[in-house]
């Protein structure tokens, strides 16, 4: 079952990166569209390492890579819709010692996502805040190696468990090249990639399914 899934989860990631490819250069000319790009890209470098970490039986670090693909995700879209110059110019800084004292006061995921409402597509906002609101916590967990790793680790990580998280890092993927998609000012490829979902529905959450239907 998760092999197959991974699979099929392959073949989504690959359709969503062909249109992207072909698809009108990406506008990075502002350092908000970069910023954006960027965060995007990390989200999407996360995803692939949690299919491959759950295609090795390590469910653990998985997991909790699907929680940092989400907020790399988060801090995309706030950089592209909500952000000030000044946080953008924070976030645009050579690395050194003062840019990152500067970037530890920039506002978290949750701040991030709540600054994000009204802002942002509800196409956008509306699935982020279903994610956060339902997995925020047992994630969290992962992260910190809270109780929900220790106990997985000891009893064994269910099937269920692990197709459902593939299942949601899909949903967290797609939403990344839609940030990307918009990122190219093209709304023949934002068309695209938003209805790429309609030919691989077998490995997406549920709730994308039914909200597309």
């Amino acid at each position: 079952m998760i092999t197959e899934l991974l699979q099929r989860s392959d073949a989504f990631h690959e359709h969503l990166d062909g249109l992207i490819q072909a698809s009108p250069s990406i506008q990075l000319e502002q350092a908000r569209h970069s910023v954006s790009a960027a965060n995007a890209l990390v989200s999407i470098e996360h995803a692939i390492a949690a299919r491959q970490c759950f295609g090795n039986a390590l469910s653990q670090s998985a997991t909790a890579l699907i929680r940092l693909q989400f907020e790399a995700l988060v801090r995309g879209a706030w950089a592209l819709y909500v952000a000030t110059d000044a946080s953008i110019d924070v976030m645009n800084a050579p690395l050194d010692a003062a840019s990152d004292e500067s970037a530890r006061k920039l506002p978290g995921a949750t701040a991030m996502l709540r600054a994000l409402s009204g802002r942002a597509p509800a196409g956008l906002t509306t699935p982020l805040e279903h994610f956060y609101a339902s997995t925020w916590h047992g994630l969290n967990s992962y992260v910190h190696t809270g109780i929900h790793p220790i106990r997985r680790r000891i009893e064994g990580y269910p099937v269920e468990l692990a197709v459902q998280q593939i299942r949601n890092g899909n949903g967290l993927l797609h939403l990344s090249y839609r940030l990307l998609a918009a990122l190219t000012g093209s709304t023949t490829i934002m068309a695209k990639v938003t209805e790429a979902w309609r030919m691989h529905q077998g490995c997406l959450p549920v709730s994308v399914v039914k909200a597309g239907a």
